[in-house]
């Protein structure tokens, strides 16, 4: 796959930092504390926008931040499950990449949290993964990769 389509040599992620993304949600505070406490993630901030009726809420785990956004509009969809979750359209999973998936996989267990598929490993893709929920429907994939 090539890294860019213009004739210009310069590649647009070469500065990335770390990564980030935003995950729609009905309760800002509700899911902020469920990532905090049974994920890790620190808070960063909260801020409302009260001319577009939203607040964000905006998390840190290492290189990765999560922005929590509860709109006054919401719309929800439900995602399928693992495997079918990738069939609607948009960001179908949260992928975080572990150092070891067997005692993270151990840990969500014993918390309690919703496995919605099972530890397995993926050999063609060089993986092995298993999935869980958050309460509002988010599918989180936690990984190892043999090509990290």
């Amino acid at each position: 796959m090539s890294q860019h389509t213009s004739g210009s040599s310069e590649v647009l992620l070469s500065r990335m930092r770390f990564l980030s993304v935003g995950l729609s949600v009905a309760d800002v505070e509700a899911m902020a504390t469920w990532y905090i406490e049974q994920l890790g993630f620190e808070h960063v901030l909260t801020h409302n926008f009260e001319d577009y009726g939203v607040t964000a809420t905006f998390l840190r785990y290492g290189d990765l931040s999560i922005e929590l956004v509860q709109n006054d509009t919401i719309v929800k969809v439900d995602r399928p499950l693992p495997p079918n979750h990738n069939a609607v359209l948009g960001v179908s999973q949260l992928s975080i990449h572990v150092d070891d998936v067997e005692k993270a996989h151990e840990i969500a267990v014993s918390r309690g949290l919703p496995i919605v598929m099972d530890l397995a490993p993926y050999p063609p893709i060089q993986t092995n993964a298993f999935f869980i929920q958050d309460p509002e429907g988010n599918i989180i994939e936690v990984f190892k990769a043999e090509w990290e």
